[in-house]
């Protein structure tokens, strides 16, 4: 032990008092305190913490400065001073408890001197082609950034230009200082004192890359706080909704087409509940070209994504399926279009023949109309066809529904001038009309 004494007075004395390491503590026997005071200016000092090394035993300095430190055991320990502003003489001593308390293990505390040195944050804001990276506002700001936090349906198809996908972020903290880049993109903050900083760039109309960077100041200048400068794609959104049908109908694999300005007069009218002799009306204007398409999934989902802000049509086709409504308007202003459901239904067909004599039976048209608007005009036009050089027509992929069929060409009259054909759930067959050449009274 006597040994291990000398070896820790010439080690400690060179480690503990003059680096201000700290010592294991060697622990022998016996129980003792170890009391002394902590003076400022030759009065003391209080809430100074006294640590000693290697041990859970400390002590803190009263209003007088005096501290006791118990429950030690015989043995050598290193005693430490603490208290933030403040420096100590000794910053540690080597003590040696025996047989008996130890007292007058005293300490001297003085001011920390407060360090005036400054220094500069500095870095440069860089860009592609149409990018002017001078004259962008950089923050230097009060603490470094908090990192961003963090940031997925049947078919999907991606429309034009895509947008980057951004995790929200929270806000900065607040700037402390500002300053603009030079003609170069560069920028310098002066007499900055040490201290945990960040620096973000801020420009409408463009996107840093990262939006910003811790620049902490310790004893030396700051460099290479370096940014890239880009101008943002324009914000992109989705297009969603689904083909419902009735239980076992395939709803997968519908053909969804995105369309230009929106659809022309949305689902087509209510068909008629009978024939009429008023002449049918024109056909509805066909629809805008598609500018991208998609198919349903096995659930009938089907997506658009990547779509900017713009007015858009959606239309469903498939053989076999007819669609309520066939297309829908679907415009993008700010945010992701939901909801944009078709109803299928099965199709079928009306067929029928026209006769007569003396002019070609081939080439003669024949309308699907649907019913005769409130308003007294003409019934619509829903679907044409024109007769085989026999005589017979076949107008498919027709839903259920009250339906007539009319044929019309010039010089030509027709007996009945047309028939209804109500569509349930089966196919519309047999429905014949008789043509004669109009006379001239006709």
């Amino acid at each position: 032990m006597k040994s291990l004494i000398q070896r820790l007075t010439l080690v400690g004395a060179a480690t503990v008092l003059a680096m201000c390491a700290a010592m294991p503590a060697r622990a022998v026997s016996g129980t003792f305190s170890m009391s002394g005071t902590v003076t400022a200016a030759g009065q003391g000092l209080a809430g100074v913490s006294i640590s000693v090394v290697g041990t859970k035993a400390s002590a803190t300095t009263a209003t007088d400065g005096t501290y006791t430190v118990s429950g030690l055991t015989s043995g050598a320990y290193a005693v430490q001073p603490a208290l933030k502003g403040y420096t100590f003489t000794p910053c540690a001593q080597l003590v040696n408890i025996s047989t008996a308390n130890l007292t007058a293990v005293n300490f001297a505390a003085a001011t920390a001197a407060v360090s005036t040195a400054a220094f500069s944050i500095s870095g440069k804001i860089t860009g592609g082609t149409g990018v002017t990276v001078s004259g962008i506002t950089v923050d230097l700001l009060a603490a470094p950034p908090a990192p961003p936090a963090s940031a997925s349906s049947g078919g999907s198809q991606s429309a034009p230009p895509s947008g980057p996908s951004s995790g929200s972020a929270p806000p900065p903290p607040p700037a402390l200082a500002t300053t603009t880049t030079g003609s170069d993109g560069s920028y310098t903050f002066l007499n900055v004192k040490p201290g945990q900083y960040g620096v973000a760039p801020q420009q409408k109309g463009l996107v840093f890359t990262p939006p910003s960077l811790p620049a902490p100041v310790t004893n030396a200048n700051v460099t290479g706080v370096n940014f890239t400068a880009a101008v943002p794609p324009a914000a992109t959104y989705s297009i969603l909704g689904a083909v419902l049908g009735p239980a076992g109908l395939n709803v997968s694999g519908v053909l969804i087409a995105l369309l230009g300005p929106p659809p022309v007069g949305g689902s087509a009218p209510p068909p008629s509940s009978g024939p009429t002799s008023t002449p049918p009306s024109a056909g509805p204007p066909p629809p805008p070209p598609a500018i991208a398409t998609t198919t349903t999934a096995s659930d009938g989902s089907y997506s658009f994504k990547n779509v900017p802000p713009g007015q858009y049509g959606v239309a469903a086709q498939k053989a076999g399926l007819g669609f309520n409504p066939p297309n829908l308007p679907a415009p993008v202003i700010n945010k992701n279009v939901t909801g944009v459901n078709f109803q299928a239904v099965p199709t079928f067909s009306i067929s029928g023949s026209i006769s007569g004599t003396g002019f070609k039976l081939g080439g003669i048209v024949v309308a699907l109309v649907g019913k005769p608007s409130t308003s007294g005009g003409p019934p619509p036009i829903l679907m044409t066809t024109t007769t085989s050089v026999t005589g017979t027509f076949t107008i498919p992929n027709v839903v259920p529904g009250a339906y007539g069929i009319m044929p019309q060409a010039k010089g030509l009259t027709f007996t009945p001038a047309n028939l209804p054909a109500p569509v349930t759930n089966a196919n519309v067959t047999g429905l014949k009309f008789t043509a004669a050449v109009a006379t001239a009274a006709q």
